[in-house]
């Protein structure tokens, strides 16, 4: 945190300490509800952005591979486990 930081937030936090209860109610549901919204509008931009990715990257061959080598994958720890365990 640098001096400027430091100093808005030393001014903020004075301006703070001299507000009525009710102001400072008020204070805190204008500044929640500001974020929030961002905050909203910064997850839902993320999303959109990841879907598009994800629309850009899907290719029934790409499925089609990870559904094999999932079977495949699947199918060999199961033989194995059928083999260390036929051992015992």
């Amino acid at each position: 945190m640098g001096y400027r930081e430091l100093m808005r937030r030393k001014l903020l936090e004075d301006i703070y300490n001299k507000m009525s209860d009710e102001e400072k109610r008020t204070f805190v549901q204008l500044t929640m509800q500001d974020r929030d919204h961002r905050e909203i509008m910064d997850v839902l931009s993320q999303h959109k952005d990841d879907l598009e990715s994800i629309k850009r990257r899907q290719n029934w061959y790409v499925d089609f591979g990870s559904d094999v080598a999932a079977n495949f994958l699947t199918d060999g720890i199961l033989w194995l486990g059928s083999r260390l365990f036929r051992k015992l």
